[in-house]
């Protein structure tokens, strides 16, 4: 994703050219300048559509990390939880064998 946003950035027109080759083999993404679509969505609409792409991505992608970035407390409490597990497996477990050997 790092390497297509620097060749985004470095060479649009190349990106851009390659892109619409790519999901548009045929050739029929090119239109005339003067037709209703491009002056509708012009090529500065689509660069700061994918600038703001990109920065809400981003900035999704940060608050994400932060929500869910194992904290100290986190990997306590995690560990509670998984002792907690082993212990009523455990107990599970003995509670079993006590029965199998009481029917016996």
């Amino acid at each position: 994703m790092v390497g297509i946003a620097v060749l985004a950035i470095v060479d649009w027109q190349f990106f851009f050219t390659e892109f619409h080759n790519l999901f548009f083999p045929q050739g029929n993404w090119s239109f005339p300048s003067d037709s209703t679509l491009i002056r509708l969505y012009p090529e500065q609409f689509w660069i700061d559509a994918g600038i703001w792409v990109a920065a809400l991505l981003l900035i999704f992608s940060i608050i994400a990390l932060l929500v869910t970035w194992p904290t100290k407390r986190r990997r306590a409490r995690r560990a509670e939880r998984l002792a907690e597990i082993q212990e009523r497996k455990r107990t599970k477990l003995e509670d079993e064998l006590n029965r199998a050997a009481a029917e016996s």
